[in-house]
């Protein structure tokens, strides 16, 4: 069934379905995912908060979010992935 769900309207519409759908399993999941998302949307931020506040220290770190903000700074314009791709990479 849920091939069928992601191709209905937009994200939007699709949310709201979600939000009004009166099974707990539905609002658990749906609040799940609201806490990776937020979880993620911090991580990025303060990552790249970090990285700004002290220059050169993209790439020194070894944690893998340092590598993926490194290769996204060194990545041609083209080819460079949006805060929200990134943050997509890190749920």
């Amino acid at each position: 069934m849920l091939p069928y769900v992601t191709g209905l309207g937009p994200a939007a519409l699709r949310r709201a379905l979600v939000e009004h759908t009166p099974f707990a399993v539905v609002q658990n999941i749906r609040k799940m995912v609201d806490v990776m998302d937020d979880t993620s949307h911090e991580i990025v931020h303060s990552k790249q908060k970090t990285n700004t506040d002290v220059p050169g220290q993209v790439g020194d770190g070894k944690d893998i979010m340092s590598i993926l903000l490194k290769a996204n700074v060194e990545a041609a314009e083209e080819d460079r992935l949006t805060d929200t791709e990134v943050i997509g990479q890190v749920t």
